[in-house]
């Protein structure tokens, strides 16, 4: 059941468990199917999982980090574990393959703010909100600046592109990321 369910989620298994244990959560009769799938929808929790995540304005352009730089580059394809925090209702994102986690640098506060990967020391900079917006998009917001959100610096479109910290636009894709599951 859960890998047809999976399927048509686009999410691994265990990823289409936690969503439906969550719509059940926020459902008015969890043993309504119809009311636990008018739940899914809703949800802002992204499971679990492995991702790549592309900027909505530049979808060719994926998160990509060199050295402790991060980049939104294209033809790259780098993965980042996306892991829920369920206490704190916050996300850790992690590069795969350094196992580094995306970081507002020195905790700035300021539009501009670099966003970098560095070692993981749980603080408030290196954790992320995602929310959801109606087009399946997401604002990844910071937990100690929460008025800086992910976003790219141009809308020229260049083969690398610089990924900071910057206030919130509704109208501006450069700060709104697609997470595509591996």
């Amino acid at each position: 059941m859960w890998n047809d369910i999976s399927n048509d989620l686009g999410v691994n298994p265990n990823s289409a468990r936690e969503i439906c244990e969550e719509a059940k959560r926020c459902a008015s009769d969890p043993t309504s199917f119809d009311s636990v799938l008018r739940c899914v929808g809703k949800l802002d929790t992204l499971p679990n999982g492995r991702y790549s995540i592309a900027n909505t304005e530049h979808f060719n352009h994926r998160l990509s980090s060199y050295g402790q730089d991060v980049f939104a580059t294209e033809e790259m394809m780098t993965y980042w574990d996306v892991r829920f925090n369920p206490a704190e209702k916050n996300y850790t994102i992690i590069h795969v393959n350094s196992k580094l986690v995306l970081d507002l640098e020195g905790s700035g506060n300021r539009p501009g703010t670099n966003v970098i990967v560095y070692p993981n020391h749980n603080t408030g900079n290196q954790r992320w909100k995602l929310k959801r917006l109606p087009s399946g998009n997401y604002y990844v917001k910071n937990v100690s600046s929460p008025k800086l959100m992910l976003a790219l610096t141009s809308s020229q479109p260049e083969y690398m592109m610089r990924v900071t910290g910057e206030e919130k636009d509704p109208n501006n894709l450069l700060r709104q990321w697609t997470f595509i599951p591996r």
